[in-house]
């Protein structure tokens, strides 16, 4: 019996085909792995200050190091009519996002809990409370990070 040979039709058909399975294998490849994981961002570094001036004075001042390895940030903070100002080291550790940075063992650590006990006495703002300025956030279309205080966002600006 004499050999069929595939027509260029079929042929074309059959390449097409191949491709289309290969692309369903990388899409359900892609799929089954899940999203590409975003790197974490690199610990800042340098000194950022925000504030704001309502309902009463509040300046925050970070200045991000890393000592022997270790990230750190120097936290001041000023408030108040007369300026007062409170200032402790911390270590920072990273947060669930990778923009995400925190004071480490902030709940229990007790210059964060001296940090509120300042603040409450002493900025005429609405109270303090566990989380406020322990966690920063990075911007990741520029140069800056925020906290939060309260309801309120604060941005620090590179200094």
């Amino acid at each position: 019996a004499p050999e069929k040979v595939p027509t260029k039709v079929q042929q074309v058909i059959v390449i097409f085909m191949m491709m289309l399975f290969f692309y369903l294998v990388v899409l359900i490849t892609q799929a089954v792995a899940g999203p590409t994981p975003i790197p974490p961002f690199p610990f800042p570094l340098g000194r950022y200050i925000g504030g704001q001036l309502r309902p009463a004075y509040l300046r925050v001042e970070t200045n991000f190091v890393t000592v022997r390895k270790v990230p750190r940030v120097h936290l001041r903070i000023s408030c108040g009519c007369n300026g007062d100002s409170w200032d402790g080291w911390f270590d920072l550790g990273r947060g669930n996002l990778a923009n995400l940075f925190t004071l480490k063992d902030y709940q229990t650590n007790r210059k964060y809990a001296e940090l509120f006990i300042f603040y409450n006495a002493h900025c005429g703002r609405a109270r303090g409370r566990r989380g406020d300025l322990a966690v920063f956030s990075k911007d990741p279309n520029s140069n800056k990070y925020a906290t939060r205080l309260g309801k309120d966002t604060i941005f620090l600006h590179s200094a």
